[in-house]
């Protein structure tokens, strides 16, 4: 039976022990933000932090564990009156809004009465500014009273009090509330820093502590599948696993190690059999259109711009290169390509080094979903197929292990593609196993294998695969008289199939 994985989208739904179960890679951030608010009990000043990361890498789960730690720890459950707000607040327009939610919650999720009171006196006035005095002189009551300071836990803080939406007189009074009372204190999380956090004129500059969500690693991501599979009671999963370990780290390349895109692969692992994969792989992939469609709609248009022209590159290029492609001032690609990396969606590498910088997209499936969606629709089963295959070899040791699974994967071309899919398709589906074995093992495997394959193809084949050989032999030597004999035509692929092969390798 097929596995489905529950809460991939709304982890606030998620039950406790589903929690707990699957909470993996984040007990260093979890004791680092709990002893935090240990030690903020009696300060007379409160340090405020905000969780970064991009979605899907779990600031929502964080969360969600570190309010119900405050809950539980009789210590801090003794001291903190925990306030856990809703992923996605679409009432809050105002400061005033966000506190009065606050009172909201005190009432009916804690049980203390007279927050209602409170927040029925403050509805009932009709300006907002003497509202927000009766909200804010009432949370002082209410903490003075129990003897107690509350924690707001606010997702997706970046929206709340994001411009254009949030009042800039409202941001300062946040502030100045944050930095000179102690009864309040604020764990955030946000995509990216945004604005009104890294410019030095603005309200929360240098405000919050950041603290980042890291992607899983290896081991993690190993932890995180078992760990969902024994809430799951997936036997099979299990029983198999040992035997696709090493594979597993196809895995974390293809999701960058982001927790949810794990578990969305972990539905089609599941599945046990390998050829299922592929396939299923493809409808991953719509999947995710309306996660990574979020991303590149929160994106200033200077980002969305240099990222679609990164990604016009196969994903690696440097920044004089995308200032020409996006004809933006240079300056500003490096201010922006700043930025992207700070929300990590890029990783620029060579920085100080003496070499020029080169920036690449950091997700390999943000990067594979982008370019079947946008950029060249008649090859995406094609490019889905050969970015899953370069994955699958990254993780195997052996040269001589990536070169006989090559050969295994070009004699069941015609078995992984549906029937009906055109012979051009397939075509390049062979030429991408070919290309992938010139990156990851060696140019001689690769003519190797095509020699193997042109031995057994059939004549028309053959012909349209006359490029491939001389573009092999070109990447290798770079001598242009392998080339002289083919047509102009067949030149240029081949040099662009050397150009391949020297970039990746």
């Amino acid at each position: 039976m097929p596995v489905f994985v529950p809460y991939k989208y709304n982890p606030s739904e998620m039950p406790d022990e589903d929690l707990e179960a699957i909470f993996v890679g984040r007990q260093h951030l979890l004791d680092r933000l709990v002893t935090a608010v240990r030690e903020q009990t009696d300060t007379e000043t409160i340090q405020h932090y905000l969780l970064l990361g991009p979605r899907g890498i779990g600031k929502t789960t964080l969360l969600r564990v570190l309010h119900r730690k405050v809950q539980t720890d009789p210590e801090l459950a003794s001291r903190w009156l925990p306030v856990r707000y809703r992923e996605e607040e679409f009432y809050v327009y105002t400061l005033r809004d966000l506190l009065s939610l606050a009172l909201e919650y005190l009432d009916a999720e804690i049980g203390l009465s007279e927050a209602g009171v409170i927040r029925r006196q403050a509805e009932d006035e009709a300006d907002d500014a003497q509202s927000l005095a009766k909200i804010l002189d009432g949370l002082r009551k209410v903490c003075a009273s129990h003897k107690k300071r509350i924690l707001l836990f606010i997702d997706n803080f970046d929206r709340i009090f994001s411009k254009p939406t949030a009042n800039d007189l409202d941001q300062r009074v946040f502030r100045k509330l944050l930095s000179t009372e102690s009864f309040l204190m604020v764990i955030g999380a946000s995509t990216l820093l945004f604005e009104d956090i890294f410019s030095y004129d603005e309200a929360f500059f240098n405000f919050f502590s950041p603290a980042p969500v890291e992607n899983l690693n290896d081991t993690e991501v190993q932890a995180l599948l078992q760990a969902r599979a024994r809430r799951d009671e997936n036997h099979d999963f299990l029983r198999d696993y040992e035997k696709h370990r090493e594979k597993v780290r196809a895995i974390t390349y293809l999701t960058g190690g982001n927790p949810r895109l794990v578990l969305m692969l972990y539905e089609i692992l599941s599945q046990r059999q390998f050829l299922p994969v592929v396939q299923a792989l493809r409808a991953t992939i719509d999947n995710l259109t309306p996660l990574f469609k979020d991303v590149l709609e929160d994106l200033p248009r200077q980002q969305s711009k240099i990222l679609d022209a990164l990604m016009r590159r196969d994903g690696v290029a440097s920044p004089s290169e995308i200032a020409a492609h996006t004809r933006l001032p240079l300056n500003a690609v490096t201010t922006q390509v700043g930025r992207l990396k700070g929300a990590r969606l890029i990783e620029v590498q060579g920085e100080g080094r003496g070499k020029p910088a080169v920036c690449r997209v950091s997700n390999q499936m943000f990067r594979t979903w982008y370019q079947m969606r946008y950029l060249r629709p008649a090859r995406r089963r094609v490019e889905m197929f050969v970015e899953f295959l370069r994955a699958w070899f990254t993780v195997e040791e052996s040269k001589e292990g990536r070169i006989d699974e090559a050969k295994d994967w070009m004699a069941r071309i015609d078995e992984l593609e549906p029937e009906g899919t055109p012979a051009e398709q397939r075509l390049e589906a062979r030429i991408g196993i070919i290309l992938t074995v010139a990156q990851t093992c060696s140019l001689d495997a690769a003519t190797a294998l095509l020699d193997t394959l042109l031995n057994t193809a059939p004549s028309d084949l053959r012909e349209r695969l006359a490029f491939l050989k001389p573009g092999l032999i070109f990447a290798q030597g770079g001598d242009e008289s392998t080339l002289a004999k083919l047509p102009q035509e067949e030149q240029e692929m081949a040099r662009r199939i050397a150009a391949t092969v020297k970039k990746s390798s």
